[in-house]
């Protein structure tokens, strides 16, 4: 299925009418008819909550545990 404006192009070059994009936005909104598009492959913000749970340094409330040595000089 097409998009709001491929569908206004096609409305005003193949038919004696003239649509815009609002009105052909809502009659697709009141008939059910959605535009393909391409559907997302994997879930991004998943993966990175899995990653920074997955991270050594982290605690269960996602707080880093490292504490480097202090550096102190010999005096």
């Amino acid at each position: 299925m097409f998009g709001v404006k491929r569908l206004m192009v096609y409305i005003d070059k193949e038919t004696p009418y003239h649509a815009c994009a609002s009105r052909v936005r809502r009659l697709m909104h009141l008939h059910h008819i959605y535009a393909s598009i391409r559907i997302a492959k994997h879930d991004r913000k998943a993966e990175r909550k899995d990653i920074i749970s997955g991270n050594k340094l982290l605690n269960a409330q996602l707080e880093h545990e490292f504490h480097p040595i202090e550096w102190t000089t010999l005096g």
